[in-house]
């Protein structure tokens, strides 16, 4: 019996923080897997000449399902306070298509 796909495309990711540095990257990432919730992280394409002449790292945007948007959110500031992290909340939904 073959299977039927629908050929509707979903998209209900948010934006859920901007990180900056892998540490930080590293610590929410950890929390996350922890709280089994998925994630992704989307990189910010820097131009030649901001990556030539920055010292700082790319930016990464860590991006969750909406349906786990409250859970990811109270981890990540969880993480905030015992960690004595920054992250910066964007909670706004991926405007790229990914496919």
């Amino acid at each position: 019996m073959a299977m039927k796909f629908s050929d509707v495309k979903v998209h209900n990711e948010i934006e859920l923080c901007e990180v900056g540095d892998v540490e930080t990257k590293e610590k929410i990432e950890k929390a996350l897997l922890k709280e089994r919730i998925s994630f992704f992280i989307r990189w910010k394409d820097k131009g030649f000449w901001a990556r030539l002449f920055s010292s700082k790292e790319s930016t990464g945007v860590i991006c969750v399902n909406d349906l786990q948007r409250e859970s990811a959110e109270a981890c990540v500031k969880r993480l905030e306070k015992e960690e004595n992290i920054q992250v910066k909340f964007l909670l706004q939904k991926v405007d790229k298509v990914f496919f």
